[in-house]
């Protein structure tokens, strides 16, 4: 039997590093460009709001075209222009400029997780395939965490603009493009360097990943199910809570929680990166976890569920545990253990969607995205108020440490409402019925 299925596991881990490592670049640049360009906050609220409209607008046509057209051509297109869009952030001259950039990479980043799932449907056996699923998830957030720190070596030891910084990712990500095209395939079935016995170790399992293209899931079925609305009920409140990790804990750092210690842009890098590796590590332990109790207790239902409740239950503990610290490097910390709790939820999701998405597994990402998309939307403007709202301070612009333990508060909750929704979702109800996905 062929392996290429671990080919197809880098390839799928190094799309899914770039992807965030890409969109997370505004998150630390953002502080830049209001120096150059003089925005207020609540211009880089909205302006942060622009990747997730049309990244949710982007995500179901995406899943849907994924699912028709199969894996491969369709990433190359959405890696090359997400990096292209990257570029055009980087020679934006205006406000409107700048948003039109931010809604072009949202767009054009829209489809990449719905086809992972995909990918991870065709690819691997259910006996693994959450842990295929936890090692992509957790390379988004080594790329999310490698942008808090090369973005920062880029511009301060390199001595580059933030311009030119955005240049040389732009570069990586056209290189990817080539990569995806020359050494990707939709299925074994369709991989020329992959044996019939590694097409069939994929399919014993699971009949249903024959199908890498042709297939389109009917929106009765979506509406009519209990466990989608569930799945985008837990999209919508994780994505309220993950948005702060993305866009405002770099700028927490470099403004609230200043140090003395060398460099300030290096040392917020650093502590902005912990809580996105401490994501990663949750990730790949929770795949492996999850794998592991399905076996050992057969009961594929109950272990994701307990497994998701648990999860968000703990982040919830320990964000409301970082209010009583004042160091920088003890909350980086605390936020480390957060997201470590919150993203063991991630690769839950993941197979709770390819469980009960059957062949049209990108569609069902597709919708989650969007949901979680319409969060981050909401998100952009909400989180600024909150600050702004609950910050002691004369100054309205002026965000200070009770208007960011606010925020913080209300992530807790919103982890709490995650957590209860995982006791409701049966990940072996599938979306189709059975008859109708044959």
């Amino acid at each position: 039997m062929t392996r290429i299925r671990y080919l197809i596991l880098v390839l799928s881990c190094s799309l899914s590093s770039v992807l965030y490592l890409h969109r997370y670049t505004w998150g630390f640049i953002k502080k830049d460009v209001q120096d150059e360009f003089g925005w207020d906050n609540a211009t880089l609220g909205w302006l942060d709001s622009c990747f997730p409209l049309t990244y949710g607008i982007g995500s179901i046509p995406s899943g849907i075209a994924c699912d028709w057209f199969g894996a491969r051509l369709f990433l190359v297109l959405i890696v090359l222009l997400w990096s292209l869009s990257l570029g055009w952030t980087s020679i934006a001259a205006t406000k409107w400029g700048m948003a039109a950039s931010r809604l072009s990479l949202g767009l054009t980043q829209s489809g990449c997780y719905p086809t992972l799932g995909k990918i991870s449907k065709n690819w691997f056996p259910r006996i693994n395939r959450t842990m295929s699923q936890s090692l992509m998830t957790a390379s988004g957030r080594l790329g999310g965490a490698a942008a808090f720190v090369i973005v920062p070596v880029l511009m301060v030891r390199l001595e580059l603009s933030w311009r030119s910084s955005l240049g040389v990712l732009t570069l990586l990500g056209v290189a990817l493009a080539t990569v995806v095209f020359l050494l990707f395939g939709n299925s074994p079935r369709e991989h020329r360097w992959a044996n019939q016995e590694e097409a069939d170790f994929v399919t014993t399992s699971d009949p249903v990943a024959v199908h890498s293209s042709g297939s389109v899931l009917s929106w009765r079925h979506v509406l009519r199910s209990s466990n989608m609305w569930l799945l985008l009920g837990r999209a919508f409140f994780s994505n309220l809570a993950d948005f702060v990790y993305v866009y405002w804990i770099p700028y927490y750092f470099l403004t609230v929680k200043q140090t003395n210690l060398g460099n300030a842009a290096l040392n917020a890098g650093l502590y902005a990166a912990l809580p996105l590796l401490g994501g990663a590590a949750g990730g790949i332990c929770s795949g492996w976890t999850q794998d592991h109790l399905i076996r050992r207790f057969g009961n594929r239902r109950w272990v994701r569920s307990l497994i998701g409740f648990t999860a968000k239950f703990l982040a919830m503990g320990f964000i409301l545990g970082s209010l009583y610290f004042q160091s920088p490097t003890v909350i980086a910390w605390m936020f480390f253990t957060v997201k470590f709790f919150g993203d063991w939820e991630g690769p839950v999701t993941w197979g709770t969607a390819t469980d009960i998405g059957g062949k049209n597994s990108a569609t069902v990402f597709g919708w989650i995205n969007t949901t979680g998309s319409v969060a981050a939307v909401v998100a952009g403007p909400v989180t600024v108020w909150i600050i702004m709202a609950f910050s002691d301070s004369a100054d309205p612009e002026e965000f200070t440490i009770a208007g960011w333990n606010a925020l913080f508060v209300v992530m807790a909750l919103e982890y709490l409402i995650v957590a209860v929704i995982w006791l409701f979702i049966n990940c072996t109800v599938p979306i189709e019925p059975e008859a109708d996905s044959k």
